[in-house]
């Protein structure tokens, strides 16, 4: 959730958050979007437009999922983006 508060406004105001996740933990996500939206509101920012959860195995956003959990996990291996997996992305991944 904190690194959620901590993006600027232009990645989540107005924007789908999609969370790697199963329909059936609704519980789990009406709490994520209650929370972040509470603490947006209290900041006076915008919130997310929509906050779904998508597993990975979905067959059209799920690729969405898979490759953010790769480039997570290539960030958290090497601490950067320049390890030997995203090298060729640097200048276009921008962390935050």
């Amino acid at each position: 959730m904190e690194l959620l508060y901590r993006c600027p406004d232009r990645f989540i105001a107005g924007q789908t958050l999609l969370i790697d996740g199963k329909r059936d933990e609704m519980t789990v996500m009406s709490r994520i979007k209650t929370d972040l939206n509470r603490r947006l509101a209290a900041g006076g920012r915008e919130s997310a437009r929509k906050i779904r959860a998508c597993s990975d195995d979905h067959p059209t956003r799920g690729t969405i999922i898979q490759v953010a959990d790769m480039v997570a996990g290539a960030l958290r291996d090497v601490g950067g983006v320049t390890g030997p997996y995203l090298s060729g992305l640097v200048g276009r991944i921008r962390l935050v």
